[in-house]
C-alpha cells in the first residue's frame, strides 16, 4: 500500500528539522505527527478555529492508512491459523486412536 498523499506545504521549516528523530519509527507519519504537535503548541487558542484542520485531515489519512495495513496482515495471519486448525482437525479425525495435548 503505498502513502497516502501528503501536502508538506503545510509543515513549518522549523519542523522538518527534526524529522530524523522520527523518521525510522513513523517515516512520513512522524513528519505529520511533529507538526501537529508544534502547530497546537504554536497556536494554543486557533487550533479550536480551525488552524490545524489541514494537519489533522492529513493525519487522519495516515492513520487509516496504517490501519488498513495492519488489518491486512491480520487478515492475513488469521488464514493461516485456520488452515493450520483445519488441518489438525482433518489429522485428528483421520486417527482418533491418538491423544495429542
Amino acid at each position: 500500500m503505498s502513502d497516502p498523499e501528503l501536502n508538506l506545504t503545510q509543515i513549518p521549516r522549523s519542523v522538518l528539522g527534526w524529522v530524523g528523530l522520527t523518521w525510522s519509527v513513523y517515516g512520513w507519519y512522524g513528519i505529520i505527527i511533529i507538526a501537529f504537535k508544534q502547530c497546537h503548541e504554536d497556536h494554543p487558542y486557533a487550533k479550536f478555529l480551525g488552524v490545524c484542520t489541514g494537519l489533522k485531515v492529513q493525519l487522519d489519512k495516515c492513520f487509516r492508512a496504517e490501519k488498513e495495513v495492519k488489518r491486512r496482515a491480520n487478515f492475513e495471519a488469521s488464514k493461516e491459523f485456520k488452515e493450520k486448525l483445519r488441518a489438525s482437525k482433518a489429522a485428528k479425525a483421520a486417527n482418533p486412536n491418538s491423544e495429542s495435548g
